[in-house]
């Protein structure tokens, strides 16, 4: 009786790490610091999570996103069924788990780092507008050129100074510290929605704490060689995160009034197992069939704008390659509302440049993005927008929403030349 227990436990714990490994090599998980923290936060909140009762509450989000896995084929559809899978068949064995470990789960995953870069990028160009007023009302002798703001001869990007941002996704890993913390020190459940709330104002806190951050940054003159520009960060987030959230989420459990069920044992029927096997299965295979969106597309406003000037090449992703002396295109159609748009923001900084000067500018009373690409000695001036042949959008919500509509889908067009003369020409070219 006992290895009849045990061994299909076991059995699952070595198809689930074989899984993993699996999924690893497919990039659903990156070995950096927040995925070892969440690790370390996830195995903290299974062990002092009590368990309910066991529940089949995952089954229907399970085959929901298995069947759309079919017709929305994105790295993200096949996380969120790993991740639903992987507790349906820990809730339907052991018993109910706290919401904090599928929060932990989707924190790991690369799906929130894309997320998280893409939105808060405008929350990034705010930052240093309102940086550069704030200096400008201590009336420090100050200039703003986009993100990059040059006080007293020293230049300063915010992009570069903002890598607080990318602290967002450990500053909600020791939020989900917290909050299982106090649950399991004053033996309170905190309900789903307040769990939501306590996130919500960490974000709210982190973005207050990159703007003191630039703005100590840049008054005292501390650039990123220097050894204080990431102790700074670090205090920043100690003050104005960590500090604040431990009272706010101490508060927050000391008023629930709802306690942990308490744990009760139940035998694991055979069927029990078989169903969980056969999800394991269906989830395997659908997480590790997918390889990506790589077939090329048809041409799109390369057709339409007929530029004879230009060398056409359909790259293997799908993107559009358009070649002058003069500018360099890229058209990178969007397949729908929910699928990535190739930034320029990742892309170019994966071909070793980085960005200064990335600032919204209204052209022929488009709203567009401009920055300057630097790679030692190059420079390079480079524009995107979105566009479905009616509508020119620089918002993430505002095409994702429109396409959501059933609107014309939209693509991305980046264009890129060698001076800002030349850019401001392509542009205009582009924009008609």
């Amino acid at each position: 009786m006992f290895r009849a227990i045990i061994s299909p436990k076991a059995g699952f714990l070595i198809a689930y790490i074989a899984l993993f490994i699996c999924i690893s090599y497919k990039g659903y998980f990156l070995g950096d610091t927040i995925f070892l923290l969440g690790l370390g936060i996830l195995t903290y909140v299974l062990k002092t999570g009590a368990l309910g009762s066991k529940s089949t509450r995952f089954l229907i989000p399970t085959l929901f996103l298995a069947i759309v896995s079919f017709y929305v084929p994105t790295f993200s559809i096949r996380y969120l069924l790993l991740i639903v899978a992987l507790l349906f068949c820990f809730e339907t064995l052991f018993g109910k788990l706290s919401e904090l470990a599928f929060l932990v789960l989707l924190l790991m995953s690369p799906l929130f780092r894309y997320v998280s870069e893409s939105f808060t990028f405008p929350i990034r160009i705010w930052l240093s507008e309102i940086s550069g007023q704030i200096l400008a009302f201590l009336h420090l002798p100050v200039e703003i050129n986009g993100n990059l703001i040059i006080l007293s001869g020293n230049d300063f990007l915010v992009d570069a100074a903002c890598t607080g941002l990318q602290m967002l996704g450990l500053s909600f890993l020791l939020c989900i510290f917290l909050l299982a913390y106090y649950q399991d020190v004053y033996q309170r459940r905190i309900a789903f929605g307040w769990q939501l709330l306590t996130l919500t104002i960490t974000f709210l806190f982190n973005i207050f704490s990159n703007l003191c951050r630039i703005l100590l940054l840049i008054i005292f003159r501390i650039t990123p060689d220097n050894f204080l520009h990431d102790l700074l960060g670090i205090c920043c987030l100690l003050v104005y995160v960590w500090l604040p959230m431990v009272w706010i989420t101490k508060q927050i459990a000391i008023r629930q009034t709802v306690k942990p069920k308490e744990l009760k044992v139940e035998e694991t029927r055979l069927s029990q197992w078989l169903v969980n096997s056969l999800f394991l299965s269906v989830t395997a295979y659908l997480v590790l069939s997918f390889a990506g969106a790589t077939t090329a597309q048809e041409l799109t406003s390369a057709e339409k704008k007929g530029k004879p000037s230009y060398q056409i090449k359909i790259l293997k992703t799908g993107i559009t390659q358009l070649k002058s002396d003069k500018a360099l295109i890229y058209l990178k159609p969007i397949p729908d509302f929910y699928s990535g748009e190739h930034s320029p923001i990742f892309c170019w900084k994966g071909s070793g440049y980085a960005f200064k000067n990335i600032k919204e500018e209204v052209v022929q009373s488009y709203p567009i993005y401009t920055g300057v690409l630097i790679n030692k000695k190059d420079k390079l001036y480079t524009a995107w927008w979105f566009t479905n042949g009616e509508i020119i959008t620089n918002s993430q919500l505002d095409w994702r929403w429109r396409v959501l509509k059933g609107e014309h889908k939209f693509e991305l067009i980046n264009v890129t030349a060698n001076s800002e003369h030349g850019l401001k020409k392509v542009i205009a070219e582009w924009l008609k």
